[in-house]
């Protein structure tokens, strides 16, 4: 699995970014279109990344439609604690895809 901490560069700001899956699906996550990698159904992950102005967040099912797609600022980010934020990617309901604009969600 790829991890956020590979590109970081020295004296770069670090933090912790948890996904939380609620789906009942294994998505595959791409953060900044760089590949993450698979969330269990129900299960979280925590990855240390850098901070940036924003965040873009895309979850994708084994049937390659993407489910989950939206761009964050660190601001709107769930605050755990001093380093830690938190993205909930919620449960999907009947087919439709959690998006900020459906539209333009991209499938990898």
């Amino acid at each position: 699995m790829l991890n956020g901490c590979d590109w970081f560069y020295r004296g770069s700001p670090e933090f912790y970014l948890i996904i939380e899956n609620q789906t009942n699906q294994i998505l595959t996550v791409y953060i900044e279109n760089d590949l993450y990698g698979n969330v269990n159904p129900n299960e979280s992950v925590k990855i240390q990344w850098l901070i940036q102005g924003k965040y873009s967040i895309q979850a994708i099912n084994k049937q390659g439609e993407t489910v989950f797609s939206k761009t964050f600022l660190f601001t709107e980010l769930k605050k755990i604690d001093e380093k830690t934020y938190k993205v909930i990617i919620p449960p999907i309901s009947n087919n439709s895809t959690n998006s900020e604009n459906a539209s333009s969600a991209k499938t990898k």
